[in-house]
């Protein structure tokens, strides 16, 4: 009888410490997609900072390649308004694009790219057993 509720007790702490076990194995696979994700973020929250930047800076008319002319003579040229106009015309269609651009979530899968590849290379080695010898690796 002893011996049997000793082998029932060992028997209850293995399974504790099995399900203990599962627990911390799922706990860390929880935390490595937390991590994961989170870099991700990250990732694509230093991305926006860098294209916020730019606009700002096309905006202030930082990249900019026509000045205004900083004496009070006139224009040196007749085509002067007709350039700065076309420039600031480039300018806003550049802006309004960097938006269109902000705007839009990324759309490159994993899933679509694996598929894709998966298909090049049944291309490949149905291109191979055609004709082997014009093929080079």
């Amino acid at each position: 009888k002893k011996l049997d509720l000793i082998r029932s007790q060992k028997i209850n702490i293995a399974k504790i410490a099995d399900k203990d076990l599962l627990s911390r194995i799922n706990l860390n696979k929880f935390r490595t997609h937390e991590f994961i994700n989170m870099e991700r973020e990250a990732q694509i929250q230093r991305q926006n900072r860098i294209l916020l930047s730019k606009l700002t800076d096309i905006s202030h008319g930082k990249w900019s390649s026509v000045t205004t002319p900083s004496t009070t003579r006139g224009p040196k040229s007749l085509n002067f308004v007709n350039r700065k106009k076309e420039i600031d015309r480039i300018e806003k269609e550049n802006v309004a694009f960097a938006k269109r651009l902000l705007e839009k979530p990324p759309n490159l899968s994993k899933k679509q790219m694996d598929l894709e590849f998966e298909t090049h290379r049944k291309y490949r080695t149905q291109i191979i057993r055609v004709n082997p010898q014009n093929v080079r690796l």
